[in-house]
C-alpha cells in the first residue's frame, strides 16, 4: 500500500486476502505498507473488516508513515512492524 487509500486499492487487497487465506490459512499474511496520507474511511473499513475476518493472521509491514486510515489498518491489525 503506498499512496491514498482508494476504493480501488481496497479491492485489491482484501483480493489478495481472499486468495491467501483459499491457499493456505496457517502462514500470515503481510501488508507492507510504504507511505500513506490516508484516504477513504468507507475503503479502510473494508480492508479493517477483511483483515478481521481473515483465518489466516494479517500483519502489517510499516515502512515510512502512515497518517489517518493507514493509521488505523496499522494499529488495528494482529501484529505491525
Amino acid at each position: 500500500l503506498n499512496g491514498v487509500v482508494t476504493a480501488w486499492k481496497a479491492n485489491y487487497i482484501i483480493d489478495r486476502i481472499r486468495y491467501f487465506n483459499n491457499k493456505d490459512k496457517q502462514h500470515p499474511i503481510f501488508i507492507v505498507i510504504e507511505n500513506s496520507p490516508g484516504g477513504s474511511v468507507m475503503a479502510g473499513q473494508r480492508i479493517l473488516q477483511s483483515m478481521h475476518h481473515s483465518e489466516a493472521p494479517v500483519y502489517v509491514v510499516l515502512k515510512g508513515f502512515a497518517a489517518s486510515m493507514s493509521a488505523l489498518i496499522t494499529t488495528l491489525a494482529k501484529k505491525s512492524y
